[in-house]
């Protein structure tokens, strides 16, 4: 079964996965998106499960996410 992601769900997750691997974490999408994808549903937000320290998860993600300026 295929779930579709339109272009800015693909860039999160995408975002959230290198988050993930760096620290060598596992991390789940969980919940409402997933359902509602697979119901073909609008979705609003999405629940992330992080197996290990979710705050070293958040701190790497917001590294990988928000722009730095010099």
């Amino acid at each position: 079964m295929d779930i579709e992601l339109n272009e800015q769900e693909q860039l999160i997750i995408a975002k959230i996965a290198a988050a993930a691997q760096e620290l060598g974490m596992e991390s789940y999408l969980v919940g409402g998106f997933v359902r509602d994808k697979l119901l073909e549903r609008t979705t609003k937000d999405a629940d992330i499960v992080c197996v290990g320290t979710g705050l070293s998860w958040l701190m790497q993600w917001r590294q990988n996410s928000i722009p730095h300026h010099v």
